[in-house]
């Protein structure tokens, strides 16, 4: 029953930070980033790499923090700039469509 209890506090938690990581990107931005649930995808592979690797759960996890920032780090700067320039331009039209959800949302 404990063991039960915690790993579902485990899955909640993983599940709130990938949520206000959505929540934070979206609010600042205005822009949909789902490069969170990847990111969890790499560490969880790596984390599993490097336990079958070493023979043991906690070094293997120890091992695979640090090896997914540097792929998080590595991936992001090299993509995020260019990408972030193409989905936050401005079109002609943007500015109106918000305000007509604007003038929508205020009756």
């Amino acid at each position: 029953m404990l063991e039960q209890t915690l790993n579902g506090l485990q899955y909640g938690v993983m599940l709130f930070l990938m949520a206000a990581g959505l929540t934070l990107v979206f609010g600042i931005m205005n822009l949909v980033n789902l490069a969170h649930g990847s990111l969890y995808m790499v560490g969880a592979y790596l984390a599993t790499a490097f336990t079958e690797k070493t023979g043991s759960f906690v070094l293997g996890v120890a091992l695979a923090l640090p090896a997914t920032l540097l792929v998080g780090v590595v991936v992001g700067g090299e993509h995020a700039p260019g990408l972030q320039r193409v989905f936050t331009q401005r079109t002609p039209t943007s500015g109106r469509k918000r305000s007509a959800v604007r003038d929508v949302v205020e009756r």
